[in-house]
């Protein structure tokens, strides 16, 4: 009995005994797997940090050159720009310069009178000039070019474009601008056969230069006759300039 009772605790303390190395075997795999796992875990943060810090580096530099080429682009384009700027700048003070005639002194009137086809009337325009001359005032009807006049600046002018006036910088030039538009049309008289009468209209703006506005502005129109157009015309003009003298030709 005894012997069994030994052979009973001896069996127990092997199994007990396997059981405990069975455990602490188990713990001991355990615990090395997961040592295993943290460095495999570590490694992999490590893998990743530097394949981060890769990409960071590659993505600062494409950002770096991205950057370089807007920079160059930039510049090139407002090289460009400031080029065109500059070449528009030149080419409006060529055209600038050959709107106004050169002249000696300011002058008190400048005197502008177009046809419908847009052409300067000599004519009339210095019918108007003697009108001032007479009183005093130096005059001139060729202050402005042909180029001037085939300008959209004119109807500018004539509408007193502050911009325009500075521009042509009239306030160097004359104290005033006369711009007028004159149309002639022809008819057959009635009271006396073979005769023509003349219909002469003219549309004038008075532009004040210092004060860069109209003066005033206003439009005449006389019938003149005469036995031909041009003797009509004449007769009509030499009414039209009494009219022009008479009532407006105050400044």
């Amino acid at each position: 009995m005894k012997n069994k009772i030994t052979f009973l605790i001896v069996v127990l303390a092997i199994f007990f005994g396997l059981l405990l190395y069975i455990n602490f075997n188990r713990k001991s795999k355990e615990k090395k797997k997961a040592e295993i796992e943290k460095i495999e875990e570590r490694k992999k943060f490590v893998q990743d940090s530097l394949r981060l810090d890769n990409e960071n580096k590659m993505e600062l530099k494409r950002i770096e050159q991205k950057n370089i080429e807007i920079s160059n682009r930039t510049e090139k384009e407002n090289a460009e720009r400031l080029r065109l700027i500059e070449e528009e700048k030149i080419a409006r003070a060529k055209r600038i310069n050959g709107y106004t005639n050169k002249i000696s002194a300011k002058l008190d009137v400048a005197i502008l009178i177009t046809d419908d086809s847009g052409q300067s009337t000599n004519d009339i325009s210095s019918k108007i000039a003697s009108i001032y001359s007479d009183q005093g005032f130096s005059v001139s009807n060729s202050l402005f070019t042909t180029s001037f006049i085939k300008s959209d600046y004119l109807s500018e002018l004539q509408n007193s474009s502050s911009e325009v006036i500075d521009m042509l910088n009239l306030n160097a030039r004359s104290k005033y601008v006369v711009i007028g538009k004159i149309n002639y049309s022809f008819r057959n008289g009635t009271l006396s056969t073979g005769t023509t009468i003349c219909n002469a209209k003219i549309s004038v703006d008075i532009i004040s230069v210092n004060l860069k506005s109209t003066k005033k502005d206003f439009t005449i129109s006389v019938n003149g006759n005469g036995v031909s157009e041009s003797q009509a015309k004449e007769n009509a003009q030499q009414l039209l300039i009494n009219k022009y003298s008479s009532e407006y030709s105050s400044l």
